[in-house]
């Protein structure tokens, strides 16, 4: 208790019997700290403008932090390893895990909104890296000659470039709920497997390919405006378009086979399955 300080309330109270035991209730400490290293330390609910935190030249190690809103500028470093690191809850301005030279393994991403720039990196790899739940206008995941794997993208809205890819293989990546005006998964010259696209909506250019084959690919609630699935010289095999409408120009095809294909609930002016040439 000599290296704590206290600030209180009108209302503290003190219950003493001798010198053994003391309760302090109502009160709030701080603890300014420099130059040390820290395990299994967890920070909780931090809030209203704090500046908490602030390191360099030291390790964490399961590290978590918890809630951490208002203004706060946290984890400021530089020249260290981070390894299953969580930062949950990250919000209102804040400039989070500006990092450059090093490697992350296990570290998790969520709920990141309200115009942070996150991650951006270059020249190293990133395995089993979830983002989810990036809004706001917030520019993710600009990579560039780097391999990714097992990568899932979920709830990308508000005007986000994201993945932007060239040269590069990508394998079980899942994309769910893209929406307003995103230009999403321009590729060429490379194959896809068993990718899921989910509640693609509002003026979205979506998976324009050429020279490619995809297997297993679900389309499910393609709306307003949408021009999906534009292919020339290449197979598709059981895909399932589900509720497609307003006034779509759908699956146009010429020169290609199409198998266990259906259509189901096509309405409001759509030009749906004009073929020719085709089994």
């Amino acid at each position: 208790m000599s290296h704590c300080r206290y600030f209180c309330t009108r209302s503290q109270q003190f219950t003493s019997t001798g010198s053994d035991k003391i309760a302090i209730f109502r009160c709030f400490s701080t603890r300014k700290r420099s130059h040390y290293s820290v395990r299994d330390c967890n920070i909780i609910n931090v809030s209203s403008g704090i500046n908490h935190r602030r390191r360099s030249h030291y390790s964490a190690r399961k590290c978590n932090i918890i809630n951490v809103s208002s203004g706060v500028s946290r984890r400021r470093r530089s020249h260290y390893s981070a390894r299953k690191c969580n930062i949950i809850n990250v919000s209102s301005g804040v400039s989070r895990r500006k990092r450059s030279h090093y490697s992350v393994r296990d570290c998790n991403i969520i709920n990141v909104s309200s115009g942070v720039s996150r991650r951006r990196r270059s020249h190293y790899s990133v395995r089993d890296c979830n983002i989810i739940n990036v809004s706001s206008g917030v520019s993710g995941r600009k990579r560039s000659h780097c391999s990714v794997r097992d990568c899932n993208i979920i709830n990308v809205s508000s005007g986000v470039s994201g993945r932007k890819r060239s040269h590069c293989s990508v394998r079980d990546c899942n994309i769910i709920n893209v929406s307003s005006g995103i230009n999403h998964r321009r590729r060429s010259h490379y194959s896809v497997r068993d990718c899921n696209i989910i509640n693609v909506s509002s003026g979205v250019s979506g998976r324009k390919r050429s020279h490619s084959s995809v297997r297993d690919c679900n389309i499910i609630n393609v709306s307003s405006g949408v021009s999906r699935r534009k292919r020339s010289h290449c197979s598709a095999r059981k895909c399932n378009i589900i509720n497609v409408s307003s006034g779509i120009n759908h699956r146009r095809r010429s020169h290609s086979s199409v198998r266990d294909c259906n259509i189901i609930n096509v309405s409001s002016g759509v030009s749906g399955r004009k073929r020719s040439l085709s089994n």
